[in-house]
Order: structure tokens, then sequence, then C-alpha cells
């Protein structure tokens, strides 16, 4: 039950209406540019967010359940839920999702700050969302990104957890 309302927080923050995507994500696949890379976007749209964060990511972490492909509003995304031993152990969520039109600064404030930085020289920006949530966003070109989401743990741990993430997944993005 806490996995399936930290999912929808999850969701909520992503925002918009979902579209479910059918098909099997493969998580251990790297992600290629099957096409050419298009200006402004960093070759964003061929990128399936599912490549981004592997299982064996996450490991060190606990068991989660996924990867589910989930696309809401303008983002395509990948959720990957922690699940524990009983309903009372914590949990949190992770999705990555990318934006293809949307840049990494236009990543809104919801009145926590946003801690501007870089990750091996791509422009990042850390943003907590609620006293739950936090997003780690990563610059692709100059009118796309990448979303890391972390919902369940307290706002700083999901913070630190995002950042992770994001170091996990930034290599794995077209330069």
């Amino acid at each position: 039950m806490r996995a399936a309302a930290v999912f929808v927080v999850a969701a909520a923050l992503l925002s918009g209406c979902a579209t479910t995507v059918n098909g099997t994500p493969s998580p251990d696949e790297v992600p290629t540019l099957t096409s050419p890379a298009p200006t402004g976007g960093g070759g964003s749209t061929a990128l399936d967010p599912c490549t981004l964060l592997k299982m064996s990511d996450l490991t060190s972490y606990g068991t989660f359940k996924g990867p589910t492909r989930e696309d809401i509003g303008g983002s395509r995304g990948c959720n990957y839920t922690q699940t524990g031993v009983y309903a009372s152990d914590p949990s949190f969520a992770i999705s990555v999702g990318i934006r293809d039109s949307q840049s990494a600064e236009s990543v809104n404030d919801k009145g926590r700050g946003k801690i501007s930085g870089n990750v091996n020289g791509r422009k990042a920006f850390k943003v907590p969302q609620s006293s739950q949530d936090c997003i780690f966003v990563l610059a692709l070109g100059d009118s796309a990104r990448v979303d890391v989401v972390i919902a369940g743990q307290e706002v700083e741990r999901s913070c630190t957890l995002a950042e992770k993430f994001a170091d996990v997944v930034e290599p794995r993005l077209p330069k």
C-alpha cells in the first residue's frame, strides 16, 4: 500500500495526464542514438528512459519492482519502486523521466529552492519538492532534460539519493 502511495506521489510530481506505453523495457541495455541528434535537445528523443538506470544500479539500496514505463505530461518516464519485507518497512520510488522540450532551467521551484550545479560538466539542478520528494535535473542540450525523482523519503535523504542516481545516469546520456 505504501509503495503504491509513493508511486502516486512520484507521478504527481511529474504532473499531467498519464499515457501508458505497452512493451517490456530492457533495463540492462545501454542507450544508443538511432537517429541524428536534434539540435538543442541533445538527442533526447532517441533515448529510452528505462535504459538510463539499471536494476543492477539499485542492488545496494534494497529490492525494487520495475522498471515500469509511464509517460506523464511532458515526460517519458520509467519507474522503480523499492519493496520492503514488511508493509511497515520504509520504501521509496525512483522515476527517471526525459523531457524532450523542457530545458533544465525550466524546472519549477516549489518554494524550497532550486540549487544549480553540474554533474561531470553537465548543467544540473537539485530541487526539493515537498517534505518527502526531490528532483535532480540533468541538462540535455539547451532544450531538453532528464529528471531523476525520488519520492517517499525525508526530503534531505530524497535529494541525496536523487543526486547519487543522477551520477549513475549522467554517463549514459549523449554529450
